[in-house]
């Protein structure tokens, strides 16, 4: 199986304050400040030079926001699975976690679909699959 890591998801109180803290640490942003209105949230990449993988920082708008309940901290971990043929069908059968979305458009990842799934670890993970159908 060929994923990997993409990047690492904030819940943050404020993107613009936030993005000034990891500037401060040397990272850079990658993408514009964009709102995802399917999520009810303002979302932004941030990355190292030389790093690979990204940092999503994402605030939530409202009280309507898919993350609205969470507070600063760690939100998930994102693995590109590159458009592997039978992606789904494959995590299923490796009974490690429960895909609990449909596939949503992420705007901010080129309008690739994405999945989201708990881990049997507690784990909160997205899978991007590149216009794999469900």
């Amino acid at each position: 199986m060929s994923i990997e890591l993409h990047h690492i998801g904030l819940v943050v109180k404020s993107i613009v304050d936030d993005i000034k803290i990891y500037e401060a640490l040397g990272y850079e942003l990658v993408s514009e400040i964009e709102i995802d209105e399917l999520q009810n949230i303002k979302l932004a990449f941030l990355r190292r030079n030389g790093d690979k993988i990204k940092i999503e920082l994402i605030e939530p708008i409202d009280e309507t926001s898919s993350v609205h309940r969470t507070k600063g901290c760690y939100h998930h971990l994102c693995f590109d699975t590159h458009g592997e043929k039978n992606f789904v069908t494959k995590f299923k059968g490796m009974k490690i976690g429960k895909i609990f979305t449909k596939p949503l458009n992420a705007i901010a990842l080129d309008n690739k679909n994405v999945v989201f799934a708990w881990l049997k670890n507690g784990s909160f993970v997205e899978l991007i699959l590149w216009g794999v159908k469900w």
